[in-house]
């Protein structure tokens, strides 16, 4: 294990606008064992990064108010702090728009929970 993964905390940060699929995708991660943080927007998600330990893994959904996921993920990826974290793009846009820039995996709204935790399990560490 590299020091950055050391530093990284084992949570998973759910960046979605949507409060009863945030909820659902919290819920389902506290079930199979992994902690999880919510921000209904990406402003609200760079508040949890600037006071917290870096996250495990982000999930970000791309389209919400205020600053959308687009822009998180290039802020994230300008931070040198941030820069390393695995990002997983949900979304109900088409295939094409799934994978803007840098993203470690990016998975189609319904989600699909075997799929998630998959990628949870690769990137982060029970409780």
């Amino acid at each position: 294990m590299n020091p950055a993964e050391v530093l990284r905390a084992s949570y998973v940060l759910i960046v979605e606008d949507e409060v009863a699929l945030a909820t659902q995708l919290s819920e389902l991660i506290r079930v199979a064992g992994y902690q999880s943080v919510t921000a209904h927007n990406g402003r609200l998600a760079r508040e949890v990064l600037e006071s917290r330990a870096p996250p495990c893994l982000i999930l970000l959904d791309l389209l919400m108010p205020e600053l959308d996921g687009f822009g998180l993920l290039k802020a994230l990826r300008a931070d040198p702090e941030c820069s390393r974290i695995p990002v997983c793009v949900i979304s109900a846009l088409s295939a094409d728009a799934l994978a803007p820039g840098d993203v470690t995996e990016a998975l189609r709204k319904p989600i699909d929970s075997d799929r998630l935790l998959s990628v949870v399990q690769r990137h982060c560490r029970r409780s």
